[in-house]
């Protein structure tokens, strides 16, 4: 568990976990994305900021240790996305060349099909790619006012968009989709967030914490074991082709658009 949620090695995982993680759609959760970045990030920020160190040699400091993860997780293109990306975003702030959110997420993708254009055909390109591009797609639809309320109608805008959006991909991997995952990520998100993956993190170096971290696996196995057996609302879909596919991405990207700029009539119209 500690090696599937910090470098994103699961060959030891217990096969039966695994299987109830896929089952129960969490599986986006074990897979090495920016909040593992973020954490790593928000870490080693707070060490250099106490050591007083230059802004400027804090965000050279903090790219070196990112890229450093970026090698440890097996150059992970997920992780490639997030390191570069605040690469990027860091030259934007930098040289003030006012790029926003989507240009960047553009620049990002643009440079990694350069790299090598048969990442296109990789499922991990896409599932990071897609996801993350959507959610700055829409970014005003998310806005937090209300912290709490709106953090868990959040969870479930997020995991609605990120079913709608990875769908024709997920169902080439695994054509069963359990469409309760978007009650259970709900759950799922903020405990693996913030009790499970810090954890993760901190019991990797410091061992003592191993027994307090295996009470929180073995309580996260129980109920993923047992949740992973509800199969009331999972539907098994058919292969569709590529014109299909083509024809749904064209019309759920003005919908999100229309989604994100609150134009209901045009909303009902897609």
């Amino acid at each position: 568990m500690l090696k599937a949620l910090t470098i994103g090695n699961k060959d030891d995982m217990e096969q039966t976990l695994s299987n109830s993680i896929s089952n129960v759609g969490i599986s986006h959760l074990f897979v090495i994305s920016g909040l593992h970045v973020q954490i790593i990030a928000m870490f080693f920020s707070k060490i250099l900021k106490l050591l007083h160190i230059s802004e400027k040699k804090q965000n050279t400091l903090l790219i070196a240790i990112l890229f450093t993860y970026f090698v440890l997780t097996g150059f992970m293109i997920s992780v490639f996305r997030v390191v570069y990306g605040t690469l990027l975003r860091y030259i934007n702030k930098v040289k003030k060349l006012n790029y926003n959110s989507l240009d960047i997420m553009s620049v990002n993708i643009i440079t990694v099909l350069v790299i090598n254009p048969l990442f296109f055909y990789q499922y991990s390109f896409s599932l990071s790619y897609i996801i993350s591009t959507s959610i700055i797609i829409c970014s005003d639809y998310l806005k937090v006012k209300n912290k709490i309320k709106d953090t868990i109608i959040n969870s479930i805008k997020i995991s609605i968009i990120a079913t709608l959006v990875t769908l024709p991909i997920v169902i080439n991997i695994k054509p069963e989709i359990n469409y309760l995952s978007i009650i259970y990520n709900i759950f799922y998100i903020p405990v693996v967030t913030y009790i499970i993956l810090p954890m993760a993190f901190i019991t990797t170096f410091l061992n003592f914490l191993e027994p307090l971290f295996n009470i929180i696996y073995q309580l996260f196995t129980s109920a993923t074991n047992c949740l992973s057996t509800i199969k009331t609302l999972t539907i098994t879909y058919p292969t569709v082709s590529m014109g299909v596919i083509i024809g749904y991405y064209w019309v759920l990207y003005f919908l999100l658009k229309e989604i994100s700029n609150f134009r209901k009539k045009k909303l009902y119209y897609y």
